[in-house]
């Protein structure tokens, strides 16, 4: 038991102090506990503060991707082709679609590979491109005969958040999306797509 001794409760009328509120621990583990109680009402019980100090260590999870730069295509392509070739492709439609991105994933590790994510890169060039806006926003109020120089900076713009989305879609592709889920994006894709050109028309 944690309690020191100390009341847990304050009868409002006559003012009486009791102690029916008890905190129980693990046997032997008493004296790693801190047990207070705290004097402000919220009701007729105070509250009671159990602390503990303990040494916390930051784990760094290395994050996988795959490795584009380096990719030999058509050597994964060729891989990709051979074991199709060579699968007996029987079974449901979701047995079918198991045995093919096995075969994928496969040729993928062997020819493609995977690098150490750095999330450090990633925060540098969100922060370059706030910076970049930033720019483009200054030059548009405070210079707004300077067309050249703010064309140049929306499409500098325009670029990076390009490659900014195709880097989100890879990530979201390389955190194992199944092939059903990547199915119904993209065709939610399609169908927001033809609604916007509706829209327009």
């Amino acid at each position: 038991m944690l309690n020191s001794g100390d009341a847990t409760r304050k009868e409002r009328g006559s003012g009486r102090l009791s102690t029916p509120d008890i905190t129980l621990c693990a046997e032997g583990w008493e004296e790693a506990w801190e047990w207070l109680v705290r004097e402000e009402m919220g009701s007729d019980h105070y509250p009671i503060l159990i602390r503990r100090e303990v040494e916390v260590k930051e784990c760094k999870r290395k994050v996988m991707v795959w490795d584009w730069n380096r990719a030999q295509w058509d050597r994964f392509r060729e891989e990709v082709s051979r074991r199709c070739l060579e699968e007996r492709w029987e079974g449901s439609v979701a047995k079918v679609e198991e045995k093919l991105r096995g075969a994928i994933s496969k040729a993928a590790r062997k020819w493609i590979g995977k690098k150490v994510l750095r999330m450090k890169n990633r925060e540098i060039v969100e922060k370059e491109l706030r910076n970049e806006m930033e720019k483009r926003d200054k030059l548009r109020s405070e210079e707004p005969e300077r067309v050249t120089d703010i064309a140049e900076a929306e499409e500098n713009i325009r670029r990076k958040v390009a490659e900014k989305k195709r880097r989100d879609w890879r990530k979201k592709l390389e955190e194992g999306a199944s092939c059903a889920k990547m199915w119904e994006i993209i065709r939610r894709a399609k169908a927001n797509k033809s609604a916007s050109k509706t829209e327009r028309s």
